[in-house]
């Protein structure tokens, strides 16, 4: 912070206050900036001027009023300011500063720096309105001309202030995924014609996986050594002797103990939902040349079910298996026709080959003799009325 008001120091006093001859000189010290004054003072109560200085630090436009007063016949500046909560002061908002020279040309700075300040607060604030109006302004215009004013289908991906990312259906069925970005004017729009969309449907599911943790935590076991009361051994010695030290050490006797080790376990589960359903829209790429797929949310489903049900998987592959056999019958049909045709072409040449040779044979028994020219007409009326 204090870098930032170097770059913008406009000013700097430093003074000095002494209370009485005999008190210490108290340090006032003075920085102006074009957004802030900061430094050490005096604050006013409503029971007086406080006896040791403080901080503080305000921004420029905190700022009201600038008068002078009098401090034990020195001359100072009384700055009426905001509160501010947040500067390291005593709770008051009346500045006391002293000890400096040219009054008039301190004030003067603090003052037309905060009227500079507001002006520009002012002028941004302007702008920043303007510039909000133009946004607004640019996001209505696109929302309208492609949805709003024609009715049309929508479902939104994203929706916030002048901003959205949507999908929406137009009168020829093609899908419209557009974004509209008022803050950068911007706007997007990418169009799957109906005839390319080949169809949508249903991917993924719903799975639970169980998570299982385990703690194990030992507290360790102790051993104590054996014990004899000292007490009782020395009585018994000094009535009965070394036998009663003896005695006396037996009888009190406790041997040594073993704790086991507590070891407790501590197993819990988790079971978690995993949600990875979605939908896949294919449709042909004509950049691509080649059919392409698209994954959207799952909750889309129900919006393309509404709008165009003719492209739901079941229905586009079933019709495909009609069409498939249709052809497939038709194509049958078009094999047995040919096979027909190509018969009767056959047959036709059959026909022409045998009608020759029957003429050949008529004309060379003429020639020989065998027919008479009678009998030769007659056979061959005979002949062409076989055809």
């Amino acid at each position: 912070m204090k870098r930032d008001h170097e770059k913008e120091k406009i000013g700097y006093y430093c003074g000095s206050y002494r209370k009485s001859l005999i008190s210490k000189n108290i340090k006032i010290e003075l920085n102006i900036t074009k957004s802030y004054i900061y430094g050490i003072g005096l604050f006013e109560y409503e029971n007086g001027i406080s006896n040791l200085p403080a901080n503080f630090n305000y921004i420029i436009q905190d700022v009201l009023n600038i008068g002078f007063t009098e401090i034990n016949h020195q001359q100072a500046i009384r700055i009426v300011l905001k509160h501010n909560s947040n500067r390291n002061a005593l709770n008051s908002d009346i500045l006391i500063l002293l000890g400096f020279d040219n009054y008039a040309d301190i004030s003067k700075q603090i003052l037309d720096a905060r009227d500079k300040k507001m002006e520009q607060l002012a002028e941004k604030k302007e702008n920043s309105e303007t510039s909000k109006i133009n946004q607004e302004e640019f996001y209505e215009n696109c929302f309208s001309y492609h949805i709003s004013q024609k009715n049309r289908p929508v479902y939104f991906f994203a929706k916030e202030y002048v901003k959205c990312i949507a999908l929406y259906i137009d009168e020829l069925n093609c899908l419209n995924f557009l974004v509209i970005d008022g803050v950068d004017q911007r706007e997007n729009n990418a169009i799957i014609p109906y005839s390319q969309l080949h169809y949508y449907e249903k991917a993924g599911a719903i799975h639970f996986a169980t998570e299982i943790n385990a703690n194990c935590t030992s507290f360790g076991g102790s051993f104590s050594d054996g014990t004899f009361s000292k007490k009782a051994i020395v009585i018994g010695g000094l009535l009965l002797g070394p036998m009663g030290m003896a005695g006396g050490a037996l009888l009190t006797h406790k041997p040594a103990q073993y704790t086991a080790p507590t070891i407790n376990f501590d197993i819990s589960s988790k079971i978690s939902k995993i949600d990875d359903r979605s939908v896949i829209l294919n449709y042909f790429s004509d950049k691509h040349n080649q059919l392409m797929d698209i994954e959207l949310p799952e909750d889309i489903y129900n919006f393309l079910q509404t709008h165009i049900p003719d492209k739901r998987y079941n229905i586009v592959i079933e019709m495909e298996k009609n069409i498939a056999l249709i052809n497939a019958g038709d194509k049958f049909q078009k094999q047995i026709e040919d096979k027909k045709t190509n018969n009767l072409k056959n047959d036709s040449i059959d026909s022409v080959s045998l009608f020759k040779e029957k003429i050949s044979k008529l004309k060379l028994m003429k020639e020989t003799g065998l027919l008479s020219d009678e009998e030769f007409d007659q056979e061959r009326k005979k002949i062409l009325e076989t055809l």
